[in-house]
């Protein structure tokens, strides 16, 4: 991938503006310049389910057409937020999940982990009475246990900044999206703000057109994209039910760039991207920017209102049952016995790369948790 022309182009490009090379994303090297890492082997796409499913079907039953509306627990007593009515001891006793209703009946289960991803856990979380507790009761939900589920989403803006190729270096056959990205420090274009050494924001180039990417419709005009994201946002949003309809989809509000500081470095990043397309590099490979003039490149304020207009999201989604708060360090709900979550839902804020691996890296855990390892 990195032999692509616009590969090419794009590494030389960061090297002439002094970023210094990282080979290995997954190294903990100082960010800089390098591959995307992916899980393409061969030219084919190793998946989750290639990786885990083969082998496993005399231990799995998998439904299909399913759907899960909400966690059935034991009882329908103690609404009071804290557990089932008192035990021998006089404590409360901890509620227990003893299985989920679905869209075809009841499924009993000694032990229910919801890996729905950080929209729909947290959504069932909240229509099953786990959630915050005026929210709920709004619904008329009847509250099971009060935490704050998604009350602290978290996850990466980002916006295409779009450009025409002086000549084709399209590979229209090659099997990656996004082949190399250069990662750094917004200081290092503001030394205003604070420092992140580790990186706080990404351009990733697109290797092919971004529309082709998610359509399959060959472009009239052949144009490239860099995606710029800035990966350690400083603002928090919040997901929450429009009803207490399971199949009414919750309302996402990402409150994007409300910080001021995240307006500045995100600028840095958009900034950052152009210099990129007008080194010595691009030469022969960039044609012009669309859209993004120098007059508004140059305006902090022009610049803020472009970036709103074009500002979309990684659907990096994180923190909406974050550890501490909503569920321990495996993945257990608070004050719930039989219940986990087990997906980025759990993190507390977004890292500072892309969530993949991470997520896989979740499920490995707290399936080490369950076996008591």
């Amino acid at each position: 991938p990195q032999s692509n022309a616009a590969a090419a182009a794009f590494r030389s490009a960061a090297l002439e503006l002094g970023f210094p090379e990282e080979t290995d994303k997954n190294a903990g090297e100082p960010p800089g310049v390098g591959p995307v890492p992916s899980n393409i082997v061969g030219g084919v796409r190793v998946s989750t389910a290639a990786a885990y499913l083969p082998g496993a079907g005399d231990r799995l039953e998998i439904l299909g057409g399913t759907r899960v509306l909400r966690v059935v627990f034991d009882g329908d007593d103690g609404d009071d937020g804290r557990g089932s009515p008192a035990g021998p001891t006089g404590s409360p006793r901890p509620r227990r999940a003893i299985g989920v209703e679905t869209d075809r009946g009841f499924i009993a289960a000694d032990e229910v982990v919801l890996a729905a991803g950080a929209i729909a856990s947290p959504q069932l979380l909240m229509l099953s009475g786990i959630g915050p507790r005026e929210h709920l009761e709004g619904f008329g939900i009847h509250v099971v246990s009060d935490l704050p589920v998604g009350l602290a989403l978290s996850d990466h803006p980002n916006l295409a900044l779009e450009w025409r190729t002086a000549r084709p270096v399209v590979d229209w056959d090659a099997g990656f999206g996004f082949p190399t990205a250069l990662n750094l420090d917004s200081a290092s274009g503001d030394p205003s703000l604070d420092s992140h050494p580790e990186g706080d924001l990404e351009i990733l180039l697109a290797a092919k057109p971004l529309g082709f990417l998610l359509s399959g419709v060959l472009p009239e005009e052949e144009t490239l994209q860099f995606l710029v994201a800035l990966q350690d946002h400083a603002g928090r949003g919040r997901l929450s039910l429009t009803s207490a309809d399971p199949l009414d989809p919750p309302r996402i509000e990402y409150r994007y760039l409300a910080q001021e500081k995240d307006r500045r470095r995100l600028r840095v990043g958009v900034r950052t991207a152009v210099r990129l397309l007008h080194t010595r590099a691009f030469a022969g490979v960039f044609g012009g920017l669309i859209e993004l003039d120098a007059d508004t490149l140059n305006d902090d304020d022009a610049l803020d209102r472009w970036i709103r207009t074009h500002l979309g999201t990684a659907l990096h989604t994180c923190g909406t049952a974050p550890m501490g708060e909503v569920v321990d360090g495996a993945g257990r709900v608070r004050g719930i016995a039989g219940l986990r979550v087990a997906d980025t839902s759990i993190l507390p804020a977004a890292p500072h790369r892309g969530p993949a691996n991470t997520a896989v890296f979740i499920g490995e855990l707290i399936a080490r948790r369950m076996l008591g390892r």
